[in-house]
């Protein structure tokens, strides 16, 4: 039978027990093993990407001039494990947004208003542009958001 083996530790800044705990497919624990931590563990924190929400796919006509989307992004959130939080050693890196457009289009931008709760963290955000006058047709656009702790780890 396959068997997966879990350590299981939050995250803890000193860790001086250990309990790893042995599981098998259908996640029944078949073994464990207990004791005390002669030798120092490092411990890493894994840096997880920022994301968001675009709350809609964008539709124009041509010759329309600019484009205002309220609302367009949000949910913006730090890096995030499996479950949904955040993780404690990412609440000071700051997300920002990236916008790739055709270009024939102009001034795409995301401006966000200020996050009453947290002003390192975007609130919602409205997606402006310039359409092209003189273009018909399907354009793509990629709009991602990354953060200021580069790759490492992650």
């Amino acid at each position: 039978p396959q068997t997966s083996t879990a350590l299981s530790l939050g995250y803890a800044a000193e860790v001086r027990d250990l309990e790893v705990l042995e599981y098998d497919e259908a996640s029944t624990l078949i073994g464990s093993v207990a004791g005390n931590a002669s030798q120092p563990v490092t411990f890493v924190s894994i840096n997880r990407a920022p994301a968001f929400e675009a709350t809609t796919s964008v539709h124009v006509y041509a010759q329309e001039g600019e484009h205002s989307i309220a609302s367009w992004a949000t949910n913006v959130r730090r890096g995030v494990d499996r479950n949904g939080t955040t993780n404690p050693f990412e609440v000071d890196q700051t997300p920002s947004f990236v916008a790739s457009f055709p270009g024939s289009f102009t001034n795409m931008t995301i401006e966000f208003v200020p996050n009453p709760d947290d002003p390192l963290l975007p609130g919602t955000g409205t997606l402006k542009f310039q359409a092209p006058v003189s273009v018909t047709g399907q354009f793509f656009f990629s709009v991602y958001v990354q953060d200021n702790a580069g790759t490492d780890n992650g």
